[in-house]
């Protein structure tokens, strides 16, 4: 008796994610990042929430990136920062993201998080 499970079947599919192999994609633990948080699907939980998070965002997945440098720059489920907020603005920006580019340039002109660099700012 062989047992058949689609990999494109939800329930399937939200199991494997769950199980943490290490092996998700950086879409796949943003998405589980959103899940956790919300409960949505899994039990709510904010701590590992963040934990898929930020490997979504080390792995340069550019809306983690984005969200990481936005909660620390809010101080919202990640400790207030504007030092690790411009870090990761700026690698959302080296990984192409144009509003971080915008963010950064901004951070370089007023001294948010680094000090002041006014040929950075142009």
């Amino acid at each position: 008796l062989s047992l058949y499970l689609p990999a494109d079947d939800p329930d399937v599919r939200m199991y494997r994610l769950r199980q943490g192999s290490g092996n998700e994609n950086s879409g796949q633990k943003y998405e589980m990042y959103q899940r956790y948080l919300t409960g949505n699907g899994v039990p709510q939980d904010v701590n590992r929430a963040l934990e898929f998070l930020q490997g979504a965002a080390r792995d340069k997945h550019l809306p983690a990136m984005m969200t990481v440098a936005s909660m620390y720059d809010r101080g919202y489920l990640l400790p207030m920062s504007a030092e690790n907020s411009f870090l990761w603005y700026r690698e959302a920006a080296i990984a192409g993201s144009d509003s971080a580019k915008m963010e950064v340039a901004n951070r370089y002109a007023i001294g948010r998080g680094t000090p002041v660099n006014t040929p950075e700012a142009v």
